[in-house]
């Protein structure tokens, strides 16, 4: 039994689970809410997410420095505007499909690797060097830093 004001209150098992269910909603709307200051660049100082051979804009489109814009999956793009914002950092394939697609592909190691290579080739596509989204077996991904980019062309 719990007080709150003078009043006297019990709390049941359905409580609890709607008490533990708005701590979920808090989280995923905190998690949604990143995601958007990512998207609108809060994140990147107010820019968008871009570098010199990528940008994304809010359409979904990748665009190469002096090519058309590419379209992309909203999967693909997720997945881009989170390496771009951590290029050069390896992360694992769980940490990634947790971040992005929790819950519902939060183990779908296939799902990724089909995005990794969908966007992989539709960047080469575009005059981008062959495997932006670099592989490390056993290990994870990472966008290649831009230097190392620019040498792989």
């Amino acid at each position: 039994m719990g007080t709150s004001n003078g009043a006297s209150h019990t709390y049941n098992s359905a409580d609890m689970e709607e008490h533990r269910a708005g701590h979920l909603a808090a989280g995923t709307r905190r998690y949604l809410g990143s995601l958007r200051r990512v998207w609108h660049g809060t994140s990147f100082g107010r820019k968008k997410p871009r570098s010199k051979d990528i940008a994304v804009n809010q359409a979904g489109l990748v665009v190469n420095s002096g090519a058309s814009p590419i379209p992309l999956t909203s999967e693909q793009r997720e997945l881009l505007v989170y390496l771009l914002a951590n290029r050069g950092s390896v992360f694992t394939p769980e940490s990634i499909l947790s971040r992005l697609w929790w819950p519902e592909r939060a183990r779908d190691l296939e799902f990724l690797e089909a995005t990794v290579t969908g966007l992989n080739n539709l960047m080469e596509e575009a005059g981008l060097a062959p495997g932006m989204i670099e592989r490390f077996h056993g290990v994870g991904y990472r966008l290649r830093p831009e230097n190392e980019a620019d040498s792989a062309k």
